[in-house]
């Protein structure tokens, strides 16, 4: 059965025998096509998320890794995987309230073990980046980029600018000096 909804409240049903049958709502049944209406968009801001999360895992899907899980890294797989959805959450791809990859599809399409792939889930989990919803997936957080800005940007001036700083001082750069190359790095000169 069929269903057009009409600006002026009317409502028209057809089945399979061409048969149509005609009510007009009046201000009483008023909540009906209000409850129909907001059912439609609940639907369509579900099918919106569901095919940007499809999207988000286009490059999965072609069987590409979008970065390398080094096995003989300095760092453990769950912390790059972790770090990988970071950046994912950082470029935009995974969204704020949007839906991320479950622990099988990563641990299929970067080929380690679930339990590695939910260590790392664990991690953005219990920092707050992430978060759960039993029985539907696993969903990135309300100001989850704000939140990882500014501990990358805490990271960022403790681990590089720091240590870049103190290595000048040693070879005897000086801070102009050392801020002109800093500016043919960052414009790649």
């Amino acid at each position: 059965m069929l269903a057009a909804i009409y600006s002026d409240g009317g409502i028209i049903l057809f089945q399979r025998r061409e048969k149509a049958f005609v009510s007009t709502l009046q201000n009483s049944s008023d909540f009906f096509s209000v409850t129909v209406l907001t059912t439609v968009l609940r639907c369509a801001i579900m099918l919106i998320k569901v095919i940007l999360w499809y999207i988000s895992l286009y490059h999965l899907s072609k069987g590409e890794e979008p970065m390398n899980l080094s096995q003989n890294g300095d760092k453990m797989i769950y912390i790059q995987l972790a770090e990988w959805i970071e950046d994912e959450i950082l470029a935009g791809t995974f969204a704020e309230e949007a839906q991320i990859p479950s622990v099988a599809d990563l641990s299929a399409n970067f080929k380690i073990n679930h339990m590695t792939a939910l260590k790392g889930i664990a991690i953005l989990t219990d920092s707050g980046i992430i978060y759960k919803k039993r029985g539907v997936g696993m969903f990135v957080a309300s100001g989850a980029v704000k939140k990882l800005r500014a501990r990358r940007h805490s990271e960022f001036c403790g681990k590089y600018l720091k240590t870049a700083a103190a290595e000048a001082k040693k070879l005897g750069i000086g801070f102009d000096e050392l801020i002109e190359m800093m500016k043919g790095e960052y414009y790649d000169e």
